[in-house]
């Protein structure tokens, strides 16, 4: 972390000293506060307590959760107790292991395995790139 308060001139974010600072226009500026309801956001962490960065139809805005349970109306994840709002407008219960799926949001995993279109435990590790074969000694006639 660096040594310059917020309000102090920088030239890169690791310039800046306040936790989540970041250098903008060569001055060290604070984040911005946690975003209050109806308010955009992008990730969950935007939102203030209490609140859920979720899809509602004007985009992405932190709400109040709700806790309607499974075959009740609603508008998106965040009216569901299940966290899970289905395509048609239902609340739903969050898909098991092996179950057909579209989104990682449907799976009680969190991941949907997009080649098979199923839920699946958990997104797998990329495959390690292959060992460099051992080369042979070329031998250029001196």
């Amino acid at each position: 972390m660096g040594k310059v308060a917020d309000g102090g001139a920088c030239t890169n974010d690791g310039d800046c000293s306040g936790e989540g600072s970041q250098c903008e226009d060569d001055v060290c500026t604070p984040p911005p506060a946690p975003s209050a309801e109806g308010e955009p956001c992008f990730f969950p962490e935007d939102c203030q307590e209490g609140l859920e960065c979720d899809y509602v139809e004007v985009g992405l805005q932190c709400v109040k959760p709700q806790s309607k349970p499974d075959g009740q109306e609603c508008a998106g994840n965040y009216d569901c107790a299940s966290r899970y709002c289905d395509a048609m407008r239902v609340c739903a219960a969050l898909r098991e292991d092996g179950a057909e799926c579209i989104f990682s949001g449907e799976c009680k995993s969190g991941y949907c395995d997009t080649e098979t279109f199923t839920c699946a435990p958990d997104e797998p590790a990329p495959e390690p790139a292959p060992e460099p074969a051992d080369e042979e000694p070329v031998c250029d006639g001196t």
